[in-house]
This record gives structure tokens, sequence and C-alpha cells, in this order.
């Protein structure tokens, strides 16, 4: 009984530092950009999945998963507020939708290929498999987005009245 305790107490306090992480995610871009804090984040995603394919105690365990779920977070606001960024207003509905789209299509194709990996190997084998691909996508998408010059939406034009 105290041993499951101690477990779901380390779920929770894990999530707790998830959520404080993506609150903070909005002031990473503020202070770094978002297309900085985009390629930190999705760059650092790979080995924090390596990581977990070492893991032989609890403890770990517990450290490689709290790292691997603080970075996993923030790459999608990163990633939308990038794409938003780059979106006309009249077309962000859609463009919000279809990275949606394309969100749910791998999550469901890597984990039904996730789930053939492991039924064949080790969990070692499949972290080292996803990072192996996550370090893929994380290339292919740091080259779309240097490929494109950044835009940034126009700062809102504020009236000063000067009073004499």
């Amino acid at each position: 009984m105290e041993r499951r305790f101690s477990i779901g107490i380390g779920f929770g306090v894990v999530n707790w530092v998830w959520a404080l992480v993506l609150l903070a995610s909005g002031e990473l871009t503020t202070r770094f950009g978002v297309r900085r804090a985009l390629f930190v984040s999705v760059l650092c995603f790979s080995p924090a999945i390596w990581g977990l394919s070492l893991v032989h105690s609890l403890q770990l365990a517990w450290v490689m998963y709290a790292l691997q779920g603080l970075i996993a977070p923030l790459n999608t606001p990163f990633i939308d507020q990038w794409l938003l960024d780059e979106t006309p207003p009249t077309s962000q509905g859609i463009v919000s939708s279809w990275r949606q789209v394309t969100a749910d299509a791998t999550t469901i194709v890597g984990a039904s290929l996730g789930g053939h990996v492991l039924a064949q190997g080790t969990f070692g084998t499949l972290f080292l498999l996803a990072g192996t691909v996550a370090l893929a996508g994380a290339g292919g998408l740091i080259a779309s987005v240097r490929a494109r010059p950044a835009v940034r939406p126009e700062a809102p034009q504020t009236k000063i009245a000067h009073h004499t």
C-alpha cells in the first residue's frame, strides 16, 4: 500500500511540475523568441527519450520520465505559436485544425508501430527508436522553419495623447 501511495505522489508531483513548465513556456518565447525556444525544445526531446532506454532503477526512471515530460508538452505550444505567427488571421482556424489532425495521426501511427517494436523487442529498443525518429523529425522541423523568413505579427499601434 505504501509503495502505491508513493508512486501516486510521484506522478502527481511530476504533473504539477509539467503544468508549471507549460505556464513558463510563454515567458520563454517572450524572452528568447518562438523559433529559438522551439529549436531547443525539439532538440532536447530525443536525448530525454534515449535516456529512458538506459533506466535500470526506479529512481532513474522517475528522473527520466520527468525530464521527458518537461520537454514534450512544450513542443505543442511552441509549434502552435510559430504556425499561427506564420498564418494570416483568416486562415488560423484551418491551420490549427490540420496541425491537430497531423498530431493525432502521428500519435496513432507511433503507438501502433511502437506496439509492434515492443512485441519484438524491449522498452530500451523502443525508446532508442523513438528518440531517433524524434531527432529526424526535429531536424525536418528546424530545416523547414529556417527555410522561411521569420514573420512577426505587427505590434499594436498605440497612440499616446500628449498634453501640453
